[in-house]
């Protein structure tokens, strides 16, 4: 068997026929799909990228408002202890 036929066999086991190619069209065609993978690999390779990237922000955001949150909760509790003792040292 030829490898042309064992291909298509392989991927086209419903008996469709391929036609060959000649030399030009087929690295016409093997250039125009390299050309295309490599556009799309960039593309999927930036919106990992950018995935990545928001997701960070998002962690790094919920970090800050949690270490925001603990700081106001400890001012007013000095602001409610200085309020106590203030009332301390009046009441003394």
């Amino acid at each position: 068997m030829h490898l042309e036929e064992i291909v298509s066999r392989t991927l086209c086991p419903f008996g469709v026929q391929i036609k060959p190619l000649s030399d030009a069209q087929a690295v016409k065609r093997g250039a125009e799909f390299i050309g295309e993978a490599f556009i799309f690999s960039v593309g999927a390779a930036l919106l990992v990228i950018e995935y990545t990237r928001q997701a960070s922000d998002k962690a790094e955001s919920s970090a800050r408002d949690k270490q925001r949150s603990e700081m106001k909760q400890r001012v007013r509790d000095l602001y409610c202890q200085y309020r106590m003792y203030i009332f301390t040292i009046q009441c003394s």
